[in-house]
C-alpha cells in the first residue's frame, strides 16, 4: 500500500510540475515546508479554505502563497490589498493545502486570540459608515478608548466563537455579555454597570441610531471589514428597567456555502429536493422558525444550479451571503423599495431563477406565484412550523388555491440540530 501511495503521489507531482512549467509558476511541495505559524496565519483560515491556498513564506517583502489555482489574479489582487504587500503565487496540490491548513488549525485560532489579548486597537476593524452628528456628555465617553476597545473586543470575540448573535444584558452591578453559539446562549464577559450606558451608546453610534432616545426600541445596522471578511450586524436596542439591552445579529457575508450533500438532510428528502431543483419553473418553499437555517438551505440550492447558464436574482432583507454569478438586491422599505416593488422590476430583467427572502404579504405572494407560472423557478422562505402549514399560510394571506396547486413544486420544513461536542462525543452502538 505504501508503495502504491508513493507511486500515486509521484504521478500527481509530475502533473503539477508539468503545469508549473506550462504557466511559468513555481511549484512547491508543502509536505516539505514547515512555515512559522505567524506566516501561515497572515491569511484568515476561512479565506484559505474557500480559495484553497495557504501562506508558507516571506521573501523580499513578498508573501509566498501556495495555491491550487495560482492564475486566479482576482484572488491575488484581493490578498495584496489585505496584506499590504506583494504576493508571490506557487502551485500546490489541493490535498497538500488542505492537510497543511488542518495542521495549523490551532495556530489560526490562537492567532486571533493573540490579536484579542494583545490589546484590541481602535482600528481593529474598519467601520464602513461614518456618522455625521455631534456627541456630547455620555456620548463623548462612548468614543473614548476603553469603551471603543471594549466594544471591539466583544465583536471580535463573537467572531472567534462563531456566534450567531451577541446579547448585552444590563443588570444592577454588571453589563453581561452572552453569545449564541450552536443555538445556545453562552455567558461570557462582564463589564461594570457604570460602563453600560457608554457601551450601548457606542453601538448606537456605530449603527447610526438616535443616541438621545432611551425610552423607545430602535433598530439599526453597521458593516465592518476584518481580515478581508465582510460582516453585517443587525442591531436591536430595547429599553428595560435595568437600562437598555442590545442584541446584535451577525451576518458573515464571506461564510462558505455548503453543498446540499453536507447539510445533514435526510437522503429521501434530499433526493426529492434535488428533483425539484431540476424543474424549469414553479415555486419551492423552505419553512421554519427564525434561525433554523432556511437561508443556508436556499443558498445551497441556488449554488447547486448556478452553472453560469442561468440568470439568478435574489431579493432579500438583508443579503446574508454574497455569491458570485448572482444578482443580489436588498430591499429598503423606508424608501418604498419593498419586496413587491423589487419583484415587479426583477421580472423585467429576464430572470430564470428568483429567490425571495421572505413571503409575508398577499402582494408578494401573488407576484411570486404568477412568476412561477410564467416560466420562472422561484425560491422563497415562509415562517411556519411544518411543511403543510406553508400552504395554509398562503391561503390565509389570500392566495388563490388553484395558483398554489399549479405552481408549488416542493415545501421543506426544517430545524437545526445542535452539534455534538468534539471533545465529549464517543461511539455508541444502539441496541
Amino acid at each position: 500500500m505504501e508503495e502504491l501511495a508513493l507511486r500515486h503521489n509521484t504521478k500527481e507531482e509530475d502533473v503539477l510540475m508539468a503545469e508549473s512549467d506550462a504557466f511559468s509558476i513555481p511549484y512547491v511541495n508543502l509536505m516539505e515546508e514547515n512555515p512559522e505559524p505567524e506566516i501561515v496565519t497572515l491569511i484568515a483560515q476561512e479565506l484559505c479554505m474557500k480559495k484553497e491556498m495557504i501562506a508558507f513564506g516571506v521573501d523580499d517583502d513578498a508573501v509566498k502563497v501556495a495555491m491550487s489555482n495560482p492564475t486566479d489574479v482576482l484572488t491575488i489582487d484581493h490578498l495584496e490589498q489585505i496584506l499590504g504587500r506583494k504576493v508571490k503565487p506557487y502551485l500546490a496540490s489541493k490535498g497538500a493545502i488542505s492537510r497543511k491548513i488542518n495542521e495549523y488549525v490551532d495556530h489560526f485560532k490562537s492567532g486571533m486570540v493573540r490579536k484579542l489579548l494583545s490589546g484590541v486597537k481602535d482600528d481593529s476593524f474598519q467601520l464602513t459608515r461614518r456618522m455625521g452628528f455631534e456627541i456630547r456628555g455620555i456620548e463623548e465617553v462612548a468614543e473614548q478608548k476603553p469603551v471603543v476597545k471594549g466594544v471591539n473586543l466583544i465583536i471580535l470575540n463573537a467572531l472567534l466563537k462563531r456566534a450567531s448573535d451577541i446579547h448585552l444584558l444590563p443588570a444592577k452591578e454588571f453589563l453581561r455579555v452572552f453569545y449564541r453559539v450552536d443555538g445556545l446562549l453562552v455567558k461570557d464577559q462582564e463589564f461594570p454597570a457604570a460602563m453600560a450606558p457608554a457601551i450601548i451608546t457606542r453601538i448606537k453610534v456605530m449603527s447610526q441610531l438616535n443616541i438621545a432616545e432611551k425610552r423607545l426600541p430602535q433598530d439599526g445596522s453597521f458593516h465592518i471589514n476584518i481580515e478581508g471578511r465582510e460582516i453585517d450586524f443587525r442591531v436591536s436596542i430595547m429599553p428595560t428597567i435595568q437600562g437598555e439591552k442590545a442584541v446584535l445579529r451577525i451576518l458573515d457575508k464571506s461564510a462558505i456555502i455548503l453543498g446540499l450533500d453536507h447539510l445533514g438532510i435526510d437522503d429521501n428528502n434530499l433526493k426529492q429536493l434535488k428533483e425539484a431543483l431540476l424543474k424549469p419553473h414553479g415555486i419551492i418553499l423552505i419553512s421554519g422558525p427564525t434561525g433554523s437555517g432556511k437561508t443556508t438551505t436556499l443558498y445551497s440550492s441556488l449554488d447547486a444550479i448556478n452553472n453560469g447558464e442561468k440568470n439568478i436574482t435574489t431579493v432579500e432583507n438583508p443579503v446574508e451571503y454574497e455569491i458570485e454569478g448572482m444578482t443580489q438586491i436588498q430591499t429598503h422599505s423606508e424608501i418604498g423599495l419593498d419586496f413587491a416593488q423589487v419583484l415587479r422590476s426583477v421580472l423585467r430583467q429576464d430572470p430564470d431563477v428568483i429567490l425571495i427572502g421572505e413571503v409575508r404579504d398577499l402582494e408578494t405572494t401573488e407576484i411570486a406565484l404568477r412568476a412561477s407560472l410564467t416560466g420562472h423557478l422561484v425560491f422563497a422562505t415562509v415562517h411556519t412550523n411544518d411543511a403543510a402549514s406553508a400552504v395554509t399560510r398562503f391561503i390565509e394571506m389570500g392566495a388563490e388555491p388553484y395558483l398554489i396547486a399549479s405552481t408549488l413544486r416542493a415545501v421543506m420544513s426544517q430545524r437545526l440540530v445542535r452539534t455534538i461536542c468534539d471533545r465529549c462525543r464517543e461511539d455508541y452502538e444502539i441496541s
